[in-house]
């Protein structure tokens, strides 16, 4: 998850190896405890449908506890550091 504004999370999806972007409130994130970036979470959407229409409805359920995980720095290798930098000259 990436807040791209105060009401708006901008997410990634794995399905079955093909990554799908989507923007979701963010309120409806936090109010069903996905607080944090990169917090895993799982969302499943279900269509109901009557004679008079149909409904989407959405349960959103974090995969994991806000404090289980850390995000730390690596130390890059020569290998990687020469990558990023041949990267990183390439895209100005």
């Amino acid at each position: 998850m990436f807040l791209s504004s105060a009401n708006e999370a901008f997410v990634l999806f794995d399905n079955n190896g093909e990554k799908i972007e989507y923007r979701l409130p963010a309120d409806l994130l936090r109010k069903n405890g996905v607080i944090v970036a990169d917090q895993p979470f799982e969302l499943v959407e279900s269509e109901v449908t009557d004679s008079s229409g149909f409904a989407l409805q959405s349960k959103i359920a974090p995969l994991a506890d806000a404090t289980s995980g850390t995000i730390e720095p690596l130390a890059l290798t020569k290998v990687y550091k020469a990558k990023r930098n041949f990267l990183l000259r390439k895209s100005k």
